[in-house]
């Protein structure tokens, strides 16, 4: 308890210094608890689950969280989704069919601040698409058909390589497509002509998936991606059927 800033902090409690995109607290106080630490034979830490709490000072608001973190090479995929996970305004998307809705902070350099959604009943066309790159990763391709690149989107979301097949839940902490991790996966999104260049980091989160066998029969999806060296990042959500 009664954590003040890392590194001019108390050293007989311990500190405390949490950022998010290059904004962190000149002063600050807050808590960490842990709740399970594993010890390797040298006794280096070799994983650890806890919780924290900053609040910078003079701010009524916290900033909250919880990390497992562990040596061992596992794919980031929690079945449950957490009930705070970004999600769209619901009334701007369309009630049925085929759509994708994307949104973007100010500083995000592919959307710059702006949202919009295509849906089936406009003139492009959402689609799907799945195969494996040179690096023999499960893809699952999905953007929009439209007849200028003002009007195009389009990612890749690349399932961890130790599993069978996408299932729900949330896939986080990935990078890039090609410069990821394979046990993690990764995502790649692009509009307008324009994507991250130098790297991006994000998450997506399968709400619902349907297979024809082994094949993707309908999706639902949401992601958030921020380039490297950016404040900004660009969210997004997809509801894709091949009916």
């Amino acid at each position: 308890p009664a954590l003040t800033r890392h590194p001019v902090h108390d050293p007989t409690r311990g500190g405390l210094s949490w950022s998010i995109g290059g904004r962190s607290c000149p002063a600050l106080e807050g808590w960490a608890a842990i709740d399970d630490v594993v010890k390797a034979a040298d006794g280096s830490i070799a994983g650890i689950v806890m919780r924290f709490e900053q609040r910078c000072a003079g701010d009524a608001g916290a900033l909250r969280g919880k990390i497992r973190w562990s040596t061992a090479s596992q794919p980031v995929h929690l079945a449950e989704l957490p009930a705070g996970l970004w999600q769209p305004p619901q009334q701007r998307l369309p009630a049925t069919g085929n759509y994708i809705y994307v949104e973007s902070d100010f500083f995000d350099p592919i959307g710059q601040g702006e949202a919009e959604v295509k849906s089936s009943a406009s003139d492009s066309t959402i689609f799907a698409q799945g195969g494996s790159d040179p690096l023999t990763f499960p893809i699952l391709g999905l953007g929009i058909e439209a007849r200028d690149d003002r009007d195009r989107w389009g990612g890749r979301f690349i399932m961890p390589s130790g599993m069978a097949r996408l299932a729900p839940g949330l896939y986080g902490n990935l990078r890039g497509d090609v410069d990821g991790r394979p046990e993690r996966g990764g995502l790649s999104w692009s509009g307008r002509a324009l994507n991250c260049g130098n790297g991006a980091g994000g998450w997506y989160a399968v709400d619902q998936i349907a297979y024809n066998g082994t094949v993707v029969e309908s999706i639902e999806l949401r992601f958030e991606q921020r380039c490297d060296g950016v404040d900004g990042s660009l969210r997004g959500k997809i509801r894709w059927s091949a009916r």
